[in-house]
This record gives structure tokens, sequence and C-alpha cells, in this order.
């Protein structure tokens, strides 16, 4: 009975010892002291904060107090490349003490800074000027100018530049991507140009690099009325114009990449400026396309091959693959076996069409004649490639062409 006293009172002993020690602990430790008093900051303290407070630039009553009177940020809109623009701050001291500033630096040597004043009573302002060029290829700019006060709250405070940059002409859009294009369709592409100089523009020459694409192509340009809504950041240029550009059918199959240029002057000078550049991008398929099996390899791109392997001299080999005919032609125009080369080793036969809704699927045997010598055709060249050569009536539906390769040797 003693034994069991005994352990009931080290036991409250425990217990009550561990409430007095959390009860001191939590009133030493869990009450935060205001130790900084009234220090307001409008962002996250930094070391550099809690320095300037503890060396007696806490905020008081007597404080100096910067206030920029448009803000700190100015979106200038659209300027010409490598052109050169300034901006003036207004900061005011809404404090009670004298207001010192000092331009720390810029993120560039694009950005310089000056002051008119460097110190400035209270109630008082004072301009900071801001001169930036423009020197960038790409579409945005930003660069900022770092000023330093003796406001306890503001230390250091970014003035920002920003906007978008163009050149003495601009286009909307810059590029075309037209995706995949038929060989038979035209294709119209659509372009305003804004001229940002104070002198009418007077354009020489629009023509496409590639002498094929450019003798298919017609190009209109028209100068319109500025249109707000339309035009949207290029309202500030000074003249407008559309550009309509026409290229017919029959571009060759495969990835496209063509390059307008576009040559133009000021009125009334006898130099061009730097051409203005736009790129058209995309990928021509073709009207007619081959399907086959694990022998053939290729896609829409028009470049097709199809691997017969070792052959036996004096058996030959035949394949059947298909050719799909697409786009509004289909129903008009007929397809026929142009070629097979080399004639001695190669023959190909085109079998009657079967309708499958939107396109036509022909049956195309290939043949390696039972009389072909000893060959091989390894395809490392346009010269060590057998060609099947399937081509239409009209004119409008380019051809398609079947690379073979094959070996033929003694058994």
């Amino acid at each position: 009975m003693n034994v069991r006293i005994s352990f009931l009172l080290v036991f409250l002993s425990i217990v009550t010892g561990g409430v007095v020690g959390a009860t001191l602990g939590y009133r030493s430790y869990g009450v935060p002291k205001n130790e900084f008093g009234p220090y307001v900051l409008d962002r996250s303290a930094t070391s550099q904060d809690v320095d300037q407070y503890w060396s007696g630039d806490a905020p008081t009553s007597e404080s100096a107090k910067a206030e920029f009177v448009d803000g700190t940020s100015y979106d200038f809109g659209v300027m010409r490349r490598n052109a050169t623009s300034t901006h003036q701050f207004v900061v005011k001291n809404v404090g009670a003490g004298e207001l010192t500033l000092v331009v720390a630096g810029s993120t560039c040597k694009c950005t310089v800074g000056t002051l008119q004043d460097s110190g400035i009573g209270p109630g008082e302002s004072t301009v900071i000027d801001l001169e930036w060029s423009a020197k960038t290829n790409a579409r945005m700019f930003s660069q900022s100018a770092t000023i330093k006060t003796n406001d306890p709250t503001q230390g250091e405070v970014a003035l920002i530049v920003k906007g978008a940059v163009v050149d003495m002409v601009a286009a909307e859009p810059t590029a075309w991507n037209r995706g995949d294009i038929a060989t038979t369709a035209s294709i119209e592409l659509k372009a305003s140009l804004y001229n940002y100089a104070k002198e009418p523009m007077e354009v020489v020459q629009i023509r496409w690099m590639d002498e094929g694409f450019e003798k298919r192509s017609e190009a209109k340009i028209e100068r319109r009325p500025m249109d707000p809504q339309r035009d949207g950041v290029h309202v500030d240029a000074s003249e407008v114009f559309d550009l309509l550009v026409n290229i017919g059918p029959g571009s060759p199959q495969g990835l496209l990449q063509q390059t307008l240029r576009i040559d133009y002057r000021s009125k009334g000078d006898e130099e061009n400026h730097p051409p203005l550049e736009m790129v058209l991008t995309g990928r021509v398929v073709g009207a007619l396309s081959v399907l086959g099996g694990p022998r053939l390899a290729g896609n829409d791109s028009g470049t097709y091959r199809l691997n017969l392997g070792e052959l036996e001299s004096g058996k030959g080999a035949e394949e059947k693959i298909h050719i799909l005919f697409r786009g509004p032609l289909k129903d008009v125009a007929k397809l026929r076996v142009a070629s097979a080369v080399p004639e001695v080793a190669l023959e190909a036969e085109l079998g009657e069409p079967q309708d499958r809704g939107t396109m036509k699927l022909y049956p195309l045997v290939i043949r390696v004649k039972n009389s072909a010598p000893e060959m091989q055709l390894s395809g490392s060249s346009k010269e060590d490639t057998g060609i099947i050569t399937i081509e239409s009536d009209d004119a409008e539906v380019a051809p398609v062409r079947v690379g073979v390769v094959f070996r033929i040797s003694k058994s």
C-alpha cells in the first residue's frame, strides 16, 4: 500500500512540474513582443530593412517619404527599333524630412537615368529623366533604372520602361504557317504593313526568292485608313497597307519554306531601306499518294520507296500497292503509268479505281520482270534507283513517283 502511494505522489509531481514549466515557457517565449514598433512595409522585410531599423532609419514622423506620382512603370506602346526615347518620372516627398535620391544603376547601357534634383524638401517634387535606345532583336522591350532613397520603406525603387519594338515597316502577321496544302490548291496570303516613318512609304518590289514560286505568284498592295480596333498596337504608325498574295497550284510535294521579300523606301529617297522579309511555311500534300505494306516506306511528302530485297535471277517478283487520289479532280482526271525505269527490269500496271467517297483508290502492281538481268539498285542515288511514275491527264495534278530498290543475283 505504501508503495502505491509513493508511486502516485511521484506521478503527480511530474505532471504538475510539466504544467508549470510549459506555462513559464509560454510566458517567456510564446507571446511575441512588439520589438520593432510601428514598422510597416508594403513588401517582405529584408535584412537590409532590419539593418536600417537598428541603425536608426526606421520610419518616424520625421522621415522622408517618396511618392511616385504616376507610378514606377511606363509603357511606351510601340517604338522604332534602335530609336531613342525619353520619359519623365515624377517623385514627390510626402514625408516630413528631406528626401535624397541617387541613381544606382540600370539593367543595361541602353537605359540612363538622370536626376534634376537629388534632394527635395517636404511637399516638393522633382523629375527623373529616363532615356533609352530600343537596341534589341526581340519584339518586346523592357529595361529599368534603380533609384536609391532615404525613405525607410523604399530603400531602392526600380523605374521600368517597356513596350513593343518594330522596324521602320512592320508586318502583321510577320509570317504564315499554312499546315497541309494540296498541290492542286491555290494559296492566298494576307497581311497588313505599317509604316513608322514620317515620310510616306513607296513599295519598290514584292517578290519570292524562289524563281519557280515567283512565276506562280501575284501580289497586290493598297493603302487604307487606320482602324484602331483592327490595327491594335500599330495605331501610332503613319500609314497602313493591305497586302494580298496569290500563289497558283503546282507547288512540289514536301516541306514548304519560301521567303517573300518586300523592297521599299521613303518617297523622295533614291536608296531602299533594308528589305522586309516574310516566310511561308507548311507542307505540300499531293492529290496523289501511295499506300502499301511493310515493304513501302514514305509519306505525303511525296517520297516513296519500295524495297523488294534479294531476288533470284529468272524468277522476278511482284508487289501490289495502291494509289490514293484525293481532291476535286478525282472524278474528272484519269491516271496512267507514265514510265517504269529501267525498262529492262521493271513494269507496272494500274487497275480500275474503287470509289471511297472523298477519294479514289487505284491498285498498282509493280513487277520485276523474269527476264531482268543480274543487277543491283541500292537507292543510294537517283541513278541507282528504279522509278515508277504515275501521272494524270490534268496538268494541275502533280505526278507521284515510287522508288524501287532490289538486287538480282544467281541462285
